[in-house]
């Protein structure tokens, strides 16, 4: 899948989490893009597309993101 498919797809799926989760994964989501700002897009965009589809799993079996993956470090 090309990055701009990739980006679209996750920009798609975002609209289901809800407002908790929506929170944590944007923060990550911003983190990994500016982290990965001269690293390879399309892998980034490859693992936050996987990190977003685990997170709405995880929403439909009742569980908050931040207990399913853990408290974000800052």
């Amino acid at each position: 899948m090309k990055t701009k498919e990739m980006i679209e797809m996750n920009n798609e799926l975002r609209k289901n989490l809800n407002g908790e989760n929506k929170i944590f994964y944007e923060n990550l989501l911003l983190y990994l893009r500016i982290e990965g700002f001269a690293r390879d897009e399309n892998k980034i965009e490859t693992h936050l597309l996987m990190i977003l589809q685990d997170i709405l799993e995880a929403q439909n079996d009742g569980i908050a993101a931040e207990t399913y993956f853990g408290k974000i470090q800052r």
